[in-house]
């Protein structure tokens, strides 16, 4: 299985007008955050941002699950559930 999106992790980014952008960890250089490199913008909700920034983590949850590896699977699944609803 191969993967041909943007490498993980994802941030979820407020752009203070009550939108939120995700953003990989490409976007981040010297602790500034780089605004053309995104993976989603516009998004309207919070919760709806951190979902699809946790959607690389959960990708490989069930990738690390379908494998029969299942108890790092299950750590990956609980840290990538923890990302997406904190």
């Amino acid at each position: 299985m191969k993967n041909t999106h943007t490498p993980a992790p994802w941030h979820a980014c407020d752009n203070g007008d009550k939108t939120y952008h995700i953003a990989p960890d490409s976007a981040f250089v010297g602790g500034k955050r780089w605004y053309q490199d995104k993976v989603a913008t516009g998004i309207q909700s919070e919760a709806d941002a951190r979902l699809i920034a946790a959607a690389p983590d959960l990708l490989a949850a069930l990738i690390e699950l379908a494998s029969g590896h299942s108890m790092a699977g299950e750590e990956m699944a609980r840290a990538a559930i923890a990302k997406a609803t904190k």
